[in-house]
């Protein structure tokens, strides 16, 4: 058993390298490149189309530890925590959710040597599994192995094949922690529903994801968005538009693509502030929407929007990813060159 786990994993992990060397080739395949930050393309497609994602974590994700009808939760006595990756269990490698309920079926209550991710570092613990009123041993968590939900397009290089989402990361609801990605694939989407956002209320883009249709592979999951490659995408290089520096950013009008559901289009904002340089890795510029037919439909930015392209002058600027509570007309941007950066780095460390 132990050994078949291990095989797939690592056919996991040849799939997933194979990947990310394909896309390092794609983006820096000349013999006088030597790092990542050589990458600079000279436009790009601004997207904004409404995308599925779908992924499979790097271990199983703790959603949370619970009580069991037989007292305290194994695992919160243990320090096991909402947000934790388990990675490993006795040695044999976690891939999946069967893999925890195989081993703690048949460990006849003896203690189970736990490895999880947190924050990044590997911590170690001893769960002692309790019986439950089936006669079964548990551990007391919930668990989860995959992610999937819907967001927005930010751009796409017909040159490479490469694009980029969300303009922020795939985190776990409960720890907020950046989500690790072992596979991932874009998949097809249809907004269907749109729940207006009011002070105080996130509004959100609800809609149809196809499983079936695939539209592309998610290569690396970075605080600053998502990347990876397109299937079969033939795009109009006419459509490329040059990039915008941060330095040439400035405070006044802009427009936004996203789809609301009637397909992509443009709507007008402002860049009322911005942050660059003041550590504000995700949020660069304050927007607000000012276009009244947003307004009308979504009440400003929604859950779903983000990676929505900015654009300014003609040229793409960054993307929307997060709004603000207190205020829905309102959210944050994050520049295209922060977006860029993340890619690089996190392409250059899977290498």
């Amino acid at each position: 058993m132990e050994k078949n786990v291990k095989k797939v994993h690592m056919k996991k992990r040849l799939v997933q390298m194979r990947v990310l060397w394909l896309l390092l080739a794609l983006l820096f395949a000349s013999s006088d490149i030597i790092n990542a930050s050589a990458y600079s393309p000279d436009g790009l497609v601004p997207m904004g189309s409404a995308i599925g994602i779908n992924i499979s974590l790097d271990g199983v994700a703790v959603v949370s530890v619970t009580d069991t009808k037989n007292g305290a939760s194994p695992a919160k006595l243990a320090g096991i925590c909402a947000g934790d990756i388990i990675t490993e269990i006795n040695g044999t490698e976690i891939t999946c959710i069967d893999d925890i309920k195989n081993i703690t079926a048949g460990c006849g209550g003896r203690m189970l040597n736990v490895v999880v991710l947190r924050g990044g570092k590997e911590c170690h613990f001893q769960i002692e599994p309790c019986l439950n009123d089936s006669g079964e041993y548990e551990i007391g968590v919930w668990l989860r192995d995959s992610m999937s939900g819907l967001g927005t397009m930010t751009f796409y290089d017909p040159d490479t094949g490469v694009f980029g989402a969300l303009g922020h990361g795939i985190s776990d609801s409960e720890s907020g922690t950046l989500a690790p990605l072992e596979s991932g694939v874009l998949i097809d989407a249809d907004v269907t529903e749109v729940v207006a956002g009011r002070p105080g209320f996130p509004g959100q883009l609800r809609g149809k994801l196809d499983f079936s249709t695939q539209l592309g592979v998610i290569a690396t999951n970075t605080e600053n968005g998502i990347f990876g490659t397109l299937n079969n995408v033939q795009a109009d290089e006419s459509e490329e538009i040059p990039l915008c520096s941060d330095g040439d950013i400035k405070v006044g009008k802009a427009t936004v693509l996203c789809d609301i559901g009637d397909g992509t289009q443009q709507y007008e904002i402002e860049i009322s502030r911005l942050y660059l340089g003041d550590g504000f890795s995700r949020k660069n510029m304050l927007v607000t929407v000012t276009d009244e037919r947003l307004l009308e439909t979504t009440g400003g930015i929604v859950q779903g929007m983000s990676g929505s392209p900015i654009i300014q002058d003609g040229k793409l600027a960054g993307a929307v990813t997060h709004v603000l509570i207190n205020d829905p007309t309102k959210g944050y941007g994050i520049t295209i060159g922060n977006m860029l950066s993340a890619m690089e780095e996190s392409l250059k460390d899977a290498a």
